[in-house]
């Protein structure tokens, strides 16, 4: 008895499964449209919903109701739906492609998250937003096509897509959410538009396939843990628009070599660029007041930094384990430091300052534990602006005269944009003034730029 009791139990749960179609889905045709409110379980393969069921436009999914109907491989949602409730094809685990059509607006919190076997998706013109985890865990996707009428993408939207390779943000995407990329370790590529004005905390964390990215102008806030964690990343473009970077946005960035901080930024934050082992190189503007705790920590290839002279205050251990910086300069009077600012910095590092500034004690000849150097200020390059004739008043040769001094060597620099620079010569200064002659100046028509840096 037992045994017939145990073989008609199994006859019970083996449903078989059949073709999707129409007959598959329990829908409320109770108002003008028609909601699709549950899926039948035993349906497999292709499911396209219709445009249309007795006569009534098909326009809701609701939530959850495709969750377990794991036989479906694809499903096609017409231009009639304009909504796709939460959870509607959450964990479906044999979903392989999807296409939404024009008419939906908004795609609902996870509505597809964790379809594991999820490889393509077309995403309809008519999309707004794409909500919290939307395609979070979808492990096996691949590509995914994000339409221009996308204005936001939420937070943990594509998280953990492991297998998504490159991703294009169309330009009226506004805002980037928080995570909304996290661990995608296999992206590559990334594309932002100038649309967008926030990249949310932990955007692009821990994706270690990232080698290089484009901030555009548009973009004034880059939120915290932004791209922390991502391995590959060498190279990095931060505009002057951005005015504030969130705390370890750039932490454990172990393969970016050099960075440059934009004058419109005022604060760096805790941990910025901690364990970023690579680093060797970074600017920091004038406009930046303060430094934050741990801000360059174990930044072990760092071998100099220069404050500039409107920073007030350094955190603690902002440079603590960064065992080969052994040149720090002060341009101006010297901030508060606190605690264990240099730990553990070599024991030969050197601290630079210039004449007149105050607060450094250098009667004691130590300032955060290392030896004070004073030096003489710099003097700033002299800009010429030259305008070349091109083909109507051609120059075989230009002539520049500066106001010298002996003794002292002046670097003659020539630039087509006040930004690279290139060395034409290092001379000696003469008595009183010095002549310079460039005997193949440019005759393009275009500006050109000559400056006169002394002290090289």
């Amino acid at each position: 008895m037992e045994k017939l009791a145990l073989i008609a139990l199994l006859t019970l749960l083996a449903i078989p499964l059949h073709a999707a179609d129409v007959s598959d889905l329990t829908y409320d045709a109770s108002g003008p449209t028609i909601t699709i409110t549950d899926c039948d379980k035993a349906a497999s393969g292709e499911l396209i919903i219709p445009a249309s069921i007795e006569g009534k436009p098909v326009t809701s999914i609701e939530e959850a109701i495709f969750q377990n109907c794991d036989g479906l491989t694809s499903i096609t949602i017409p231009d009639s739906v304009t909504s796709i409730g939460k959870y509607a094809f959450y964990e479906n685990a044999g979903l392989t492609s999807v296409t939404i059509g024009n008419g939906v607006t908004s795609i609902g919190e996870r509505a597809f998250a964790y379809c594991s076997r999820l490889e393509s998706i077309t995403i309809g013109n008519g999309v707004t937003s794409i909500e919290e985890q939307a395609f979070s865990e979808c492990t096996s996707l691949t590509s995914i096509t994000i339409p221009d009428s996308v204005t936001s993408i939420g937070e943990r939207a594509f998280s953990k897509c492991h297998k998504l390779t490159s991703i294009t943000i169309p330009d009226g995407v506004i805002s980037i959410g928080t995570a909304a990329f996290y661990d995608c370790d296999g992206l590559t590529s990334i594309t932002i538009p100038d649309s967008v004005t926030s990249i949310g905390d932990g955007a692009f964390q821990s994706c270690p396939s990232l080698t290089s990215i484009t901030i555009p102008d548009s973009v004034t806030s880059i939120g915290e843990f932004a791209f922390a964690g991502c391995d590959g990343l060498t190279s990095i473009t931060i505009p002057d628009s951005v005015t504030s970077i969130g705390d370890s946005a750039l932490t454990r960035c172990n393969s970016l070599e050099s960075i440059t901080i934009p004058d419109s930024v005022t604060t760096i934050g805790e941990a910025i660029f901690q364990y970023c082992f690579n680093l060797t190189s970074i600017t920091i503007p004038d406009s930046v007041t303060s430094i934050g705790k741990y801000a360059f920590s174990r930044c072990t290839s760092l071998t100099s930094i220069t404050i500039p002279d409107g920073v007030t205050s350094v955190g603690y251990g902002a440079f603590y384990m960064c065992s080969s910086l052994t040149s720090i300069t002060f341009r101006g009077n010297a901030p508060t430091l606190d605690d264990d600012v240099f730990l553990e910095a070599p024991a030969n590092a050197k601290v630079f300052i210039y004449e007149g500034a105050s607060g450094f004690s250098p009667e004691d000849g130590k300032f955060g534990g290392f030896s004070v150097v004073v030096q003489k200020k710099p003097v700033p390059p002299k800009i010429i602006s030259v305008v070349g004739a091109g083909g109507m008043i051609p120059m075989s040769s230009l002539i520049i005269t500066f106001t010298s001094g002996i003794g002292s060597n002046y670097a003659i620099e020539r630039s087509r944009d006040l930004v690279n620079w290139v060395t034409l010569l290092i001379i000696a200064g003469e008595e009183s003034s010095t002549e310079f002659t460039d005997n193949e100046p440019i005759n393009d028509g275009g500006g050109v730029f000559y400056r006169i840096r002394e002290g090289q």
